[in-house]
């Protein structure tokens, strides 16, 4: 389980990775959410600190 927490700031966000479920808590706005190797993108508004995840899964296609 990967949980990442943010008190230190104004607005506070969770994400939480629970068996290949994708939760993400946040009281400011969100960027962008995918699903299938996963983009989760979402910025605070006071600092406009922007966080990107990138996850890739067990099998994964090189296209």
């Amino acid at each position: 389980m990967l949980s990442l927490n943010s008190s230190s700031l104004k607005d506070s966000g969770r994400f939480s990775l629970r068996s290949k479920v994708y939760i993400l808590i946040s009281s400011t706005t969100l960027s962008t959410i995918q699903y299938k190797s996963v983009q989760i993108q979402f910025r605070f508004n006071s600092d406009s600190i922007q966080i990107h995840f990138r996850f890739i899964s067990d099998s994964f296609q090189i296209h």
